[in-house]
């Protein structure tokens, strides 16, 4: 028979553990977040026609491909240059700020999956969007990267890779702004 102390350890861990599991339905359910038209290989999300992504980041003959097709994603913000770019072997991160230094624009992209799941995310609230003609949803959350951290957030999800834009503090028409320039080729 387990004793009354068993019972109240696992009491102490219920609320992290339901947060953890709430944050991680909801990024899953935001990474199946493209339009799927059929014969469409553009559209291709996670869990759409043309299945899940193949590999993860790390190795593997769909990364490979992947990375031969070039950047599935990019941005086209004439006038605002780019802060900081990284690039390493499966994973290129930029960081946009405004010219004011009032928000800023973090795109994240991934051959295959990240390598961690990441931290804790809170969904506050879900709007439709459209980026180069489809929908998606942008998240705006109360804990993003498991810290009280409110966000916008979009994610991508492609055939071999991952994609995540954060908007950090950035109003309404500077979204708008990035999301009319971004462009998803593959």
């Amino acid at each position: 028979m387990l004793s009354r102390a068993w019972y109240t350890g696992i009491g102490r861990w219920s609320a992290p553990l339901a947060l953890v599991l709430l944050g991680l339905a909801a990024a899953a359910c935001a990474a199946q977040n493209g339009s799927t038209r059929p014969g469409d290989d553009k559209s291709a999300a996670r869990g759409s026609e043309s299945g899940p992504a193949k590999a993860a980041a790390g190795g593997g003959a769909a990364d490979g491909a992947a990375k031969a097709k070039g950047e599935p994603v990019v941005i086209e913000l004439a006038g605002w240059p780019a802060a900081s770019t990284t690039d390493e072997v499966d994973h290129r991160s930029v960081e946009w700020p405004t010219p004011a230094g009032v928000c800023r624009v973090l795109y994240d992209r991934w051959w295959g999956f990240p390598p961690t799941p990441g931290g804790i995310m809170v969904v506050k609230g879900r709007s439709p969007v459209t980026v180069d003609s489809r929908g998606f949803e942008l998240i705006t959350t109360s804990t993003f990267e498991g810290r009280a951290w409110e966000v916008q957030a979009l994610f991508v999800a492609g055939d071999g890779y991952q994609v995540r834009l954060v908007f950090d503090k950035c109003d309404a028409a500077t979204v708008k702004r990035v999301l009319d320039a971004t462009r998803i080729r593959w």
